[in-house]
């Protein structure tokens, strides 16, 4: 895609397809441009510098529309920013036979590691080992309930 967000940013110090792959999905409730693959850089640099037989990926994908921020590229509606993230994992497996990955994901992004677990097998073949989910975003109708000002982005990514 030439979006600028349907992007991904690779570590890849590891060539072999036995080496453990870690891939960061940002939150950022599926519309913050501001919260973009950048997020995970700290997360993963430190990652690579303890465990030297690891690669990583930080996941871009696109959003949905900001009530205050200026659109970057086409806006999108859920599912699109899952398919995003699969098709990352799909080409992260075609280049780089990543077999063996963890996925870590942020706010809405720990939503988008579930949803690839709750979507079937994974494109590429293989359920990741762990799923780690940091401050996730997991009943969207009790989230809304809580908190009516987060209405609007919800409905912008899901309608």
């Amino acid at each position: 895609s030439t979006h600028p967000f349907h992007t991904l940013d690779v570590w890849y110090p590891n060539p072999t397809d036995k080496a453990l792959w870690a891939i960061f999905i940002h939150g950022g409730a599926w519309c913050d441009p501001t919260q973009i693959k950048t997020q995970g850089h700290a997360i993963l640099t430190h990652l690579l510098s303890r465990f030297p037989l690891l690669n990583a990926a930080s996941i871009d994908y696109r959003l949905s529309p900001h009530p205050t921020h200026a659109a970057v590229g086409e806006t999108v509606n859920h599912p699109a920013h899952l398919e995003d993230v699969r098709a990352a994992l799909k080409f992260l497996n075609d280049t780089y036979q990543m077999r063996n990955y963890i996925l870590i994901g942020h706010s809405a992004g720990a939503t988008l590691c579930f949803q690839i677990l709750g979507s079937g097998t994974p494109c590429t073949g293989l359920l990741p080992k762990a799923v780690i989910g940091l401050a996730g975003i997991y009943d969207l109708r009790g989230l809304v309930e809580e908190y009516p000002d987060y209405r609007g982005f919800v409905e912008g990514a899901f309608g």
